[in-house]
């Protein structure tokens, strides 16, 4: 990062802590700032939450929009993200995109700190439709019933009753 891609000085954060803003790789009208905030012409932008739980924002090149990962943006403009990293939240809080609390690592290493530190998966996660039981049920039944009639049994759409059949989803209930 050059000193010509800072914009002005640096700030002071509640906690009393210097955040730094930085031009986006590929969306220079933006910028990146060290407290997990993106902004553009000064004004910090709005996020929304995905069923995931991680934040997006919506940035625009050439007038076409985009939503892009905040914790992505964040990483990759600060420190990178090598090809076949991702970029763990270490405290686990999706929704705190910190510079500090980020780091690139391997799926590998992030399925260890997700086991490591019981980052929510299953029923436990608030957007959750089945529990434990109904996705072994859905299995089981699988055998003798077509995807439509699971279906029409219970709230779920195709790709998501196949997903929970084939393993992807829900591999150990």
């Amino acid at each position: 990062m050059s000193k010509q891609d800072m914009v002005g000085g640096p700030e002071l954060s509640s906690s009393g802590t210097h955040i730094i803003g930085t031009k986006i790789p590929g969306y220079e009208n933006y910028m990146a700032h060290t407290d997990g905030t993106i902004s553009r012409n000064g004004r910090k932008l709005r996020y929304r939450t995905k069923r995931t739980g991680y934040q997006e924002v919506v940035l625009s090149v050439n007038g076409k929009p985009k939503s892009l990962s905040v914790h992505r943006l964040i990483c990759l403009t600060f420190s990178g993200i090598p090809d076949g990293y991702v970029v763990n939240h270490k405290d686990g809080d999706k929704t705190n995109n910190s510079l500090s609390n980020l780091e690139a690592i391997t799926p590998e290493q992030n399925f260890e700190h997700a086991r490591k530190h019981r980052v929510r998966r299953g029923e436990q996660v608030n957007t959750a439709k089945m529990g434990r039981e109904a996705v072994k049920l859905i299995r089981e039944l699988s055998a003798t019933h077509t995807t439509s009639d699971l279906m029409n049994l219970f709230p779920l759409c195709r790709s998501s009753i196949n997903r929970i059949k084939s393993y992807k989803a829900w591999a150990n209930p």
